[in-house]
């Protein structure tokens, strides 16, 4: 998993999270191995204060609302770069969709579109092998 200290700023944690969950929830199912996958990533970058619970009553994000909120000015996003923040959102959203053996193609597409949007670059995204199909 990237490095990436626990996010601390309010509201960066909340777009965060609710990527996250737009990711995992593009194929419409969420089982039992992603959602303890779900919830024991979202503890490690969010803290242990994170609330599941409105998280899920959230409404959705968009990949260009998450951009806002990490703004490219690590100072304005809590101190977390965007390109590290993409670094995080790629490996925890792949860790909880391989805990059903495969990432869907809906989910790879909504996790490509949150990361190009924080700047990630293919370059980047091609270094993840179970993307690599979807990258165009």
């Amino acid at each position: 998993m990237p490095h990436l200290p626990p996010i601390r700023d309010r509201a960066l944690a909340d777009a965060y999270g609710r990527a996250v969950l737009a990711v995992v929830r593009a194929d419409d199912d969420i089982g039992l191995e992603e959602s303890l996958r779900l919830q024991a990533r979202l503890r490690q970058r969010l803290g242990d204060a994170f609330d599941l619970e409105a998280l899920l009553l959230a409404p959705a994000i968009t990949a260009t609302e998450l951009a806002h909120h990490a703004g490219g000015d690590p100072f304005r996003a809590g101190g977390v770069h965007p390109g590290a923040l993409a670094a995080a959102l790629v490996s925890d959203c792949l860790a909880i969709a391989l805990a059903k053996g495969h990432i869907d193609e809906r989910e790879a597409h909504a996790l490509i579109a949150f990361a190009r949007a924080l700047g990630l670059a293919d370059a980047e995204l091609h270094r993840h092998a179970p993307l690599r199909p979807w990258l165009r």
